[in-house]
């Protein structure tokens, strides 16, 4: 794949996609003029998921959330599409999906993954096509109904006169909203008793597991997590073992751009064979590089050399140890480019040229659809792809949720929800080369952490953070996700 083809699903906010092969006339009802965006917008569609015809109803509405005075402080606007055929809503699952940040709208799984429709990238050497939205065959309406949530500030939601900013900038608040946002869904649309899982992305992983975590402790809990771009051990992985932690992304990245050879081997069993030499040797290594003699370090150069594409002897003048902004740099340096986006080590610019700035052709696909399938006629150009202004937010937690040193605990907060819960399931993919959340911080987080392997499903796959805008690999995650859901067992 070129680097212009790559380029577009390398952007952090790539947007996804929906789906609907025909739809009825809208039924828009309207809501308080008071609220900023207030109308809710009803369409009925048909389409084919999992080999099934499905029809389903699409509604793009508000949901008022308040405080404990009962005044109004945040207007979550929300896309949800839910079958209209089932009967048995008490064993249909509901998945709310949640995008990164923070905070970022749900636009990417949107319009990639869970819609009913979803955005292609053009092929190689089409590259003027530019993508295009086509029927989403691998969407989950056929086992599930999906609803897209935009926290505070993204989308078209939006904190009102008695919500504060700082509230919703925060773990607690967000986490705390959100889960108010769910309950109220559920009430509202009466499947309180239907199971219920919390997709979510980078640094919604990590809200996925408190979510889950905060929910079980109030006697409400989630059937599952589904977690892409995993980001739970980001903080953690600092000093040598952030260094370790990122040989595995490094050495997928080289293999991509023809600096390593297969040698005949899969994509995972290198990557496979990369994490434990990463983890069982190398970090050995980095912890005790001053122990080693020259010939030593020597002989640690070149296995680094075969396992990067980065030379010996750059290695040996950094004590064995190149971050990831120096890979970025070195690995292609020879031809002349660089890899210049942290979410997509397939992404290369000139070394001598900025990174591309070019618009997000995608966007104007989302608007195009949620103007022309969805009938919705907020003004699109108002709909914000992440919130402003999030530089100070607060990543604190409760006591009871905090390590020792003061940051979260989500490897706990995971095994306690899974100890406590028999029936709850896990799900964790990364892309092979991201090189923001490196997949080695999350086979790490999994490897460490007393789990039940038998419902906790960790894999990794073809792709960069949002790993699902590969057509096969987000068709790979639906069908893990079908067998999530099968799994299920009634509590």
């Amino acid at each position: 794949m070129v680097a212009s083809a790559v380029r577009r699903i390398g952007r952090r906010f790539a947007p996804a996609l929906l789906v609907s092969i025909g739809s009825s006339p809208v039924r828009v009802i309207a809501q308080s003029a008071a609220v900023p965006y207030g109308q809710s917008f009803v369409t009925k569609h048909t389409g084919v998921f999992g080999g099934e015809k499905v029809a389903y109803t699409a509604t793009v509405g508000p949901t008022i959330l308040t405080d404990s005075t009962g005044a109004p402080t945040v207007n979550f606007v929300s896309t949800s599409y839910v079958r209209d055929d089932v009967r048995d809503l008490k064993n249909r699952p509901v998945i709310f999906g949640l995008a990164g940040g923070p905070s970022n709208a749900s636009n990417a799984y949107h319009m990639r993954f869970l819609g009913p429709k979803r955005i292609i990238d053009p092929a190689p050497g089409h590259e003027a096509d530019g993508p295009k939205i086509v029927d989403n065959p691998s969407g989950l309406l056929d086992v599930a109904d999906v609803v897209l949530v935009d926290p505070a500030e993204t989308g078209f939601s939006r904190i009102l006169p008695a919500g504060k900013q700082a509230y919703f900038y925060s773990v607690n608040g967000d986490v705390a909203s959100i889960e108010q946002f769910i309950d109220k869904w559920l009430k509202d649309h009466g499947r309180e008793s239907s199971p219920r899982y919390v997709m979510g992305g980078s640094y919604g992983s990590v809200r996925s597991i408190r979510i889950a975590w905060e929910l079980q402790r109030a006697g409400r809990p989630l059937d599952g997590i589904i977690m892409t771009g995993n980001s739970a051990m980001l903080q953690e992985m600092i000093g040598p073992l952030a260094i370790a932690g990122d040989l595995p992304t490094y050495t997928m990245t080289a293999l991509y751009h023809g600096k390593i050879d297969r040698n005949g081997r899969t994509d995972a069993a290198i990557a496979d064979e990369a994490y434990k030499f990463a983890m069982r040797e190398y970090l050995g290594v980095l912890s005790t590089i001053q122990d080693l003699s020259p010939a030593e370090r020597a002989d640690w150069a070149k296995k680094l050399q075969s396992r990067t594409g980065i030379s010996a002897d750059y290695f040996l003048a950094h004590d064995l140890a190149i971050p990831r902004q120096q890979f970025m740099k070195e690995l292609l340096k020879d031809k002349g480019l660089v890899l210049s986006n942290n979410y997509d080590g397939r992404v290369t610019t000139p070394a001598d040229k900025p990174a591309s700035t070019e618009p997000d052709p995608t966007l104007d696909l989302f608007r195009a659809y949620m103007r022309g399938e969805l009938k919705v006629t907020y003004p699109m150009s108002e709909y914000a792809m992440a919130a402003p202004n999030t530089r100070g937010w607060n990543y604190d937690g409760p006591p009871e949720a905090r390590r020792s040193d003061g940051g979260n605990d989500w490897p706990r907060m995971l095994r306690e929800v899974m100890e406590k819960d028999a029936t709850f399931r896990a799900y964790s993919a990364n892309g092979y080369y991201d090189l923001t959340s490196a997949m080695g911080q999350a086979l790490y987080y999994f490897s460490r952490t007393k789990l039940p392997h038998d419902r906790v499903v960790v894999h990794n796959n073809v792709g960069g953070h949002g790993l699902y805008t590969d057509p096969t690999t987000a068709a790979a995650i639906a069908r893990d996700v079908r067998t999530m859901l099968a799994a299920r067992r009634p509590r």
